[in-house]
């Protein structure tokens, strides 16, 4: 008897059955096969982050979400005051995120048992301190430009703030400027 050994490669895998032997699977234990292994590479993806990492992400994303608020509020304000203000606090927020983030996350590195020599590269937090207004102003201003983009495309009102010339009314009526201070801008058409 003629003995047939093979080998079947999934995913990285190596699986070798005994010489004679017929290995069949049928298509829901591939599919959980294939479940487990993206769950294991996840998994892996998250053991693989350092304490740095643990740390400063949380922190940083909650410097993001606040300065995405505010920057959706600004936007959505008139006037440069009340755009301002809250356009300030979304960038103060971003620009605390990352240093806050990176300072603690390196002393948390820093204290972890047999640190590796990484971890007192500890010259971010300096940089985060000194120059992280300039990626929270940028990205605060993405995100107040799309949204002040996106209200104007989508707004409900006249598109042409307010002019009933130029909003498309009846055009054989005529402008007349009659001098009268308490007259309504709509009552000035003649015709």
């Amino acid at each position: 008897m003629n003995d047939l050994a093979f080998a079947i490669t999934y995913d990285g895998e190596t699986v070798s059955p005994e010489a004679g032997e017929v290995v069949i699977t049928n298509s829901a234990d591939l599919d959980k096969q294939a479940g487990n292994q993206s769950r294991r590479r996840f998994t892996a993806d998250l053991e693989n982050m350092t304490a740095y990492d643990q740390v400063f992400y949380p922190i940083f994303g909650v410097g993001c979400v606040i300065a995405t608020i505010a920057s959706i509020f600004a936007a959505r304000k008139s006037g440069l005051v009340f755009s301002a203000v809250p356009l300030g606090v979304g960038i103060i927020a971003f620009w605390a995120g990352l240093f806050i983030g990176s300072e603690v996350g390196y002393q948390t590195w820093q204290s972890i048992p047999d640190p590796p020599d990484e971890a007192f590269s500890d010259t971010a937090p300096l940089g985060a301190l000194l120059f992280g207004w300039l990626p929270g102003s940028i990205f605060c201003g993405v995100v107040f430009g799309i949204t002040r983009l996106t209200r104007q495309l989508f707004s409900r009102g006249d598109a042409s703030g307010g002019d009933p010339d130029a909003s498309g009314g009846d055009p054989d009526s005529i402008a007349v400027e009659t001098g009268n201070p308490y007259q309504s801008p709509g009552s000035r058409h003649g015709g």
